[in-house]
């Protein structure tokens, strides 16, 4: 997966949740771990995943 191809994907993705969902306040955070995390960071140019790990938090410790 490329770069662009995962912030089109994730941005499908925002637009989808926001159909969805509607306005939510406060926005949600995110926080994007493994492959996507290396790509949208140039940090690797090896083959990664190309799946989208979703887990909702409520409180971080």
């Amino acid at each position: 997966m490329i770069k662009a191809q995962l912030i089109k994907t994730l941005l499908s993705i925002d637009e989808e949740a926001h159909l969805i969902l509607g306005d939510m306040t406060p926005k949600p955070s995110i926080v994007l771990v493994g492959g996507a995390a290396f790509i949208l960071r140039d940090l690797t140019m090896r083959q990664v995943t190309h799946d989208v790990d979703v887990l909702m938090v409520e409180t971080c410790i």
